[in-house]
């Protein structure tokens, strides 16, 4: 048996132990050459497809519902995201079926011991800002829910999240900054919040780094499902630029407990 991981991701059957190591572990000996090979394979395909792989779950499932908005894809005018865009035979197009506009991680993380990955997996994000799955109905403790998108701020729940019993879970973001560890979520219009949008490198802020990033692929014309495409309508251009601008002025930054 072996066990997968990638970004502290869990790739594995689910009845295997969490962690948050991001290595390929218990590789040992006596495993075949063409196992570590396949592992490798599995690693390199997520990555490339900006890893689809759900939360691992097991018997007796129960439902959760995150809602999320994304500071760059909020069009407050319909108060609903902008659903992603991406090149497809020369022309712009939706890269996701309606009424999906991306995909985002959710993690669930010890509510004691932050630094520990409970589990994690990559959902569907509606333009209306839901985001339901399935996960273990063993999970039965408070986590701190935390959200990752390929070029928006990771922003973590503000106090833990009970998920005993086995009723439907369901956190809502876009109601109050106050639903954010340390208030860090951007006011979007009509009093809703989301996501601060412009952390290309996902390095845990918006700086000069992500700004250089979408300056030159504003400068080179660039299309298609690309991080610095911040507003997800399938071009890098001055509407990308001025989001990252903003808030690489004001300092934004991941907030997370200790």
């Amino acid at each position: 048996m072996y066990k997968i991981f990638l970004n502290n991701l869990i790739i594995s059957p689910c009845n295997n132990a969490p962690s948050n190591n991001s290595t390929i572990q218990q590789l040992n000996n006596s495993t075949p050459f063409r196992t570590i090979i396949t592992a490798f394979i599995a690693i390199m395909t997520c990555q490339a497809a900006w890893c689809n792989q759900g939360f691992p779950v097991c018997d007796n499932p129960r439902e959760a519902i995150i809602t999320v908005l994304l500071q760059g894809y909020y069009q407050a005018e319909h108060d609903k995201m902008q659903r992603t865009q991406h090149l497809l035979n020369g022309e712009v197009t939706d890269l996701y079926a309606a009424p999906v506009a991306d995909r985002i991680l959710v993690e669930l993380r010890d509510k004691k011991h932050f630094n520990t990955l409970v589990t994690s997996g990559w959902v569907d994000l509606h333009e209306d800002g839901t985001a339901a799955f399935q996960l273990s109905a063993a999970l039965q403790e408070e986590y701190h829910i935390v959200i990752k998108t390929r070029n928006h701020l990771k922003t973590v729940s503000a106090q833990p999240v009970c998920f005993a019993g086995t009723a439907t879970v369901a956190y809502d973001f876009t109601t109050s900054d106050t639903k954010a560890y340390g208030n860090n979520l951007a006011l979007l219009g009509n009093n809703r919040y989301g996501l601060f949008a412009g952390d290309i490198s996902q390095d845990g802020f918006v700086d000069i780094n992500d700004l250089s990033v979408t300056i030159d692929q504003v400068r080179q014309g660039a299309t298609g499902y690309l991080p610095a495409d911040i507003n997800g309508d399938g071009f890098i251009d001055i509407n990308d630029l001025s989001l990252v601008i903003d808030n690489v002025r004001k300092g934004i930054g991941v907030v997370a407990p200790p």
